[in-house]
């Protein structure tokens, strides 16, 4: 279980390196790119969240030593979901094109968040809920 968890986050920091490439790009399929690229990653964030919460949280809730830990990780989890749900509110596919560095700029404090998130739970969260569930 863990292991799958972590082969996602991976998969998700690949497709971060790439939205970053592709928002960085001058390429008229830019928009194009930039929304399948979305839609990947939407997809693999709801499938390791639903995971995340029924493989790691359900059986730490019960444990007063994890409280800290998964209280931190929805916390993040939740800066991240917005931060990206603005981000794309800001940057609609149609605006994608009319403001390259704004949206350079934009993009890459995502990236920045999304990356430091990333590094968290792998990093952190699961080591920590891997050593508690035993």
């Amino acid at each position: 279980m863990f292991d799958e968890i972590r082969a996602i986050y991976r998969e998700l920091g690949d497709i971060t390196t790439q939205l970053d490439a592709a928002a960085n790009s001058d390429s008229e399929e830019k928009a194009r790119h930039l929304v399948g690229l979305r839609r990947r990653y939407a997809e693999q964030s709801a499938k390791v969240a639903t995971m995340v919460e029924e493989q790691v949280c359900a059986p730490l809730t019960g444990k007063p030593e994890a409280q800290d830990v998964l209280r931190k990780y929805r916390e993040l989890t939740n800066e991240a979901r917005s931060a990206i749900a603005y981000h794309q509110a800001s940057w609609p596919a149609s605006m994608l094109g009319t403001k390259p560095d704004e949206y350079r700029e934009a993009s890459n404090k995502l990236t920045a968040l999304h990356s430091a998130h990333r590094q968290w739970v792998v990093g952190t969260f699961l080591a920590d809920a891997e050593r508690l569930i035993g």
